[in-house]
């Protein structure tokens, strides 16, 4: 989250709200918004979270890794993002991915 908000976006945790709602809600620096669900690699949404998004009128992307979530950014113009990954479609250090603990980031 930290390299999101170097980037200048805008980023607030929603973990814990739970009931479906998706991990983050994220602004882009020219004031995009957006909810991000994580999970981590391997994993799908659950029934909860399948039926929030269906309901939901706005953006969500679900995201599996740090390039994945490189990529959504890219795609929105803040290419400066640099997540130390070392190879593509892994989460660093190769521990699970969890944008929470932000000292993975």
């Amino acid at each position: 989250m930290r390299e999101l908000e170097r980037a200048g976006w805008s980023v607030q945790s929603l973990s814990q709200v739970g009931n479906g709602v998706p991990d983050l809600l994220v602004a882009t620096p020219e004031g995009e918004t957006f909810l991000i669900e994580v999970k981590a690699p391997g994993r799908k949404l659950s029934e909860r979270q399948r039926r929030w998004q269906s309901q939901w009128k706005g953006r969500i992307e679900t995201v599996h890794s740090l390039d994945e979530l490189a990529r959504i950014v890219g795609a929105q113009g803040a290419t400066s993002i640099d997540y130390h990954c070392g190879e593509s479609n892994r989460s660093p250090r190769g521990v699970a991915w969890d944008p929470m603990r932000q000292q993975q980031m």
